[in-house]
Protein backbone atom coordinates (compact mmCIF):
# COMPACT_ATOMS: atom_id res chain seq x y z
CA UNK A 1 0.00 0.00 0.00
CA UNK A 2 2.49 2.50 0.45
CA UNK A 3 4.24 1.88 -2.55
CA UNK A 4 0.74 2.91 -4.36
CA UNK A 5 0.74 5.89 -2.18
CA UNK A 6 4.04 6.99 -3.73
CA UNK A 7 3.48 6.33 -7.02
CA UNK A 8 -0.09 8.13 -6.56
CA UNK A 9 1.95 11.52 -5.04
CA UNK A 10 4.62 10.69 -8.18
CA UNK A 11 2.49 10.80 -10.87
CA UNK A 12 0.40 13.71 -9.29
CA UNK A 13 3.63 15.95 -9.18
CA UNK A 14 4.66 15.29 -13.04
CA UNK A 15 0.77 16.09 -13.74
CA UNK A 16 1.49 19.38 -11.67
CA UNK A 17 4.82 20.28 -13.00
CA UNK A 18 3.54 19.45 -16.70
CA UNK A 19 0.75 21.59 -15.99
CA UNK A 20 2.78 24.55 -14.61
CA UNK A 21 5.37 24.26 -17.51
CA UNK A 22 2.23 23.94 -20.14
CA UNK A 23 1.61 27.18 -19.30
CA UNK A 24 2.82 30.63 -21.52
CA UNK A 25 1.24 33.62 -21.27
CA UNK A 26 -2.20 32.62 -20.08
CA UNK A 27 -1.90 30.03 -23.52
CA UNK A 28 -1.76 26.61 -22.91
CA UNK A 29 0.85 24.04 -25.47
CA UNK A 30 -2.44 22.45 -26.39
CA UNK A 31 -4.39 26.00 -27.20
CA UNK A 32 -4.47 25.94 -30.88
CA UNK A 33 -3.08 28.25 -32.69
CA UNK A 34 -6.81 29.55 -33.88
CA UNK A 35 -7.97 29.33 -30.29
CA UNK A 36 -4.66 31.59 -29.43
CA UNK A 37 -5.65 34.30 -31.99
CA UNK A 38 -9.74 33.86 -31.17
CA UNK A 39 -9.25 34.25 -27.93
CA UNK A 40 -6.81 37.63 -28.70
CA UNK A 41 -9.46 39.33 -30.74
CA UNK A 42 -12.46 38.11 -28.09
CA UNK A 43 -9.91 40.77 -25.76
CA UNK A 44 -9.81 43.32 -28.45
CA UNK A 45 -13.53 43.07 -28.91
CA UNK A 46 -14.13 43.57 -25.62
CA UNK A 47 -11.83 47.15 -26.00
CA UNK A 48 -14.03 48.21 -28.70
CA UNK A 49 -17.14 47.54 -26.81
CA UNK A 50 -16.21 49.62 -23.53
CA UNK A 51 -14.02 52.22 -26.30
CA UNK A 52 -10.76 51.54 -23.64
CA UNK A 53 -7.88 52.64 -25.45
CA UNK A 54 -5.88 51.66 -22.61
CA UNK A 55 -7.23 48.03 -22.90
CA UNK A 56 -6.25 48.10 -26.54
CA UNK A 57 -2.62 49.28 -25.69
CA UNK A 58 -1.69 46.93 -22.91
CA UNK A 59 -2.47 43.69 -25.10
CA UNK A 60 0.79 44.99 -26.93
CA UNK A 61 3.72 43.82 -26.37
CA UNK A 62 6.41 45.11 -24.31
CA UNK A 63 8.34 46.54 -27.33
CA UNK A 64 5.54 48.09 -28.89
CA UNK A 65 4.64 49.78 -26.08
CA UNK A 66 7.22 51.86 -26.55
CA UNK A 67 6.38 53.49 -29.30
CA UNK A 68 4.73 57.04 -27.89
CA UNK A 69 2.16 57.56 -31.06
CA UNK A 70 0.43 54.38 -30.10
CA UNK A 71 -1.57 55.12 -27.23
CA UNK A 72 -3.00 58.06 -30.09
CA UNK A 73 -3.35 55.65 -32.66
CA UNK A 74 -5.09 53.67 -30.17
CA UNK A 75 -7.98 56.18 -29.68
CA UNK A 76 -8.38 56.56 -33.28
CA UNK A 77 -8.76 52.66 -33.99
CA UNK A 78 -11.29 53.25 -31.51
CA UNK A 79 -12.73 56.09 -32.92
CA UNK A 80 -12.65 54.68 -36.70
CA UNK A 81 -15.06 51.38 -35.63
CA UNK A 82 -18.72 52.97 -35.37
CA UNK A 83 -21.99 51.35 -33.78
CA UNK A 84 -22.29 48.72 -31.43
CA UNK A 85 -20.69 45.79 -32.30
CA UNK A 86 -23.33 42.87 -33.76
CA UNK A 87 -21.26 39.65 -34.71
CA UNK A 88 -17.47 39.39 -35.72
CA UNK A 89 -15.81 36.09 -37.45
CA UNK A 90 -13.41 33.87 -35.80
CA UNK A 91 -10.02 33.28 -37.20
CA UNK A 92 -10.89 29.76 -38.75
CA UNK A 93 -13.09 31.57 -41.36
CA UNK A 94 -10.32 33.53 -42.68
CA UNK A 95 -6.97 30.70 -42.01
CA UNK A 96 -3.91 31.45 -39.96
CA UNK A 97 -0.69 32.15 -40.26
CA UNK A 98 2.33 31.20 -38.51
CA UNK A 99 6.39 32.01 -38.37
CA UNK A 100 8.52 31.21 -35.77
CA UNK A 101 11.59 33.50 -34.33
CA UNK A 102 14.64 32.71 -32.35
CA UNK A 103 15.35 35.53 -29.92
CA UNK A 104 17.98 35.25 -27.99
CA UNK A 105 18.43 31.95 -28.34
CA UNK A 106 14.36 31.76 -26.76
CA UNK A 107 11.75 30.42 -29.83
CA UNK A 108 8.86 32.08 -30.32
CA UNK A 109 5.63 31.98 -32.64
CA UNK A 110 4.31 34.51 -34.72
CA UNK A 111 0.48 34.39 -35.49
CA UNK A 112 -1.09 36.33 -38.33
CA UNK A 113 -4.83 36.73 -39.31
CA UNK A 114 -7.61 38.27 -40.02
CA UNK A 115 -11.48 39.09 -38.51
CA UNK A 116 -14.10 40.71 -39.98
CA UNK A 117 -16.25 42.78 -37.81
CA UNK A 118 -19.91 43.86 -38.21
CA UNK A 119 -21.44 46.94 -36.69
CA UNK A 120 -24.77 48.36 -36.92
CA UNK A 121 -23.26 50.86 -39.49
CA UNK A 122 -20.69 49.27 -40.98
CA UNK A 123 -18.12 45.89 -41.84
CA UNK A 124 -14.50 45.77 -40.84
CA UNK A 125 -11.55 43.80 -41.78
CA UNK A 126 -9.10 43.76 -38.93
CA UNK A 127 -5.54 41.79 -39.50
CA UNK A 128 -3.84 40.83 -36.30
CA UNK A 129 -0.19 39.87 -35.81
CA UNK A 130 0.81 38.28 -32.23
CA UNK A 131 3.33 37.11 -30.63
CA UNK A 132 3.23 33.84 -28.47
CA UNK A 133 6.19 33.46 -26.19
CA UNK A 134 9.48 36.18 -25.13
CA UNK A 135 8.31 39.48 -25.49
CA UNK A 136 4.41 38.38 -26.08
CA UNK A 137 1.17 40.62 -27.15
CA UNK A 138 0.21 42.09 -30.15
CA UNK A 139 2.74 43.33 -32.45
CA UNK A 140 0.41 45.14 -35.36
CA UNK A 141 -3.45 45.49 -36.13
CA UNK A 142 -4.59 46.84 -39.44
CA UNK A 143 -8.25 47.83 -39.81
CA UNK A 144 -9.80 48.98 -43.14
CA UNK A 145 -13.83 49.60 -43.68
CA UNK A 146 -15.13 46.56 -46.10
CA UNK A 147 -16.39 48.75 -48.81
CA UNK A 148 -12.91 50.17 -49.16
CA UNK A 149 -11.07 46.33 -49.51
CA UNK A 150 -11.62 45.80 -53.42
CA UNK A 151 -9.93 42.93 -53.21
CA UNK A 152 -10.97 39.44 -53.62
CA UNK A 153 -8.77 38.03 -51.24
CA UNK A 154 -8.83 37.84 -47.39
CA UNK A 155 -7.45 41.20 -45.63
CA UNK A 156 -4.26 41.04 -44.74
CA UNK A 157 -3.42 44.92 -43.96
CA UNK A 158 -0.66 46.02 -46.34
CA UNK A 159 1.57 43.31 -45.96
CA UNK A 160 4.53 44.76 -43.77
CA UNK A 161 2.97 44.03 -40.48
CA UNK A 162 4.32 47.82 -39.57
CA UNK A 163 4.37 47.82 -35.53
CA UNK A 164 1.35 49.52 -33.47
CA UNK A 165 -2.08 50.38 -35.06
CA UNK A 166 -2.98 50.95 -38.86
CA UNK A 167 -6.09 52.54 -40.00
CA UNK A 168 -6.24 52.10 -44.30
Amino acid sequence: MNIMKRLTAMLFCLLLLFTVCACDNNTSVFATDEAIADTTFSKMINAIRSKDALELVNMFADSVKIKKELQSSAVDFLEYIQGEVTSFSTASEAGVGVDYQVENGKKTKEIQTSFSLKTTESVYYIAVKERVGGDAGLLSVYIIKAEDWEEDYVYRGDGLWIMGVSIE
